[in-house]
């Protein structure tokens, strides 16, 4: 059930990256009053720590989709192999009862 969610969870998207809202509001017309000294203050203080935690986010979602795409592909490989396995089994006795 667990690797169920992990495939689930890869699927899902990341939320929006907090730089590019930091970025945003530097570029408004609103900075010029004294409030938003503080949302300066805050991204000045916790905008590399967030953009860290968003980048290591996204690093660990791309790596879990790949590593989802190849589990279902190992696990592909594995039933067509066992499917293959026992249609050739099938086909050998098949062979062997004719032949007695």
């Amino acid at each position: 059930m667990k690797q169920l969610a992990w495939m689930i969870a890869a699927l899902l998207p990341l939320p929006p990256n907090p730089m590019l809202d930091i970025r945003e509001g530097d570029h408004s017309t609103s900075n010029v009053d004294a409030n938003n000294n503080v949302l300066n203050d805050y991204a000045r203080e916790f905008g590399p720590m967030d953009e860290a935690r968003y980048q290591s986010a996204y690093w660990w979602r791309r790596l879990n989709r790949w590593m989802s795409l190849v589990g279902v592909i190992i696990i592909a490989v594995i039933v067509s192999s066992l499917l293959l396995f026992k249609i050739y089994d099938a086909n050998l006795m098949n062979r062997s009862s004719w032949s007695s």
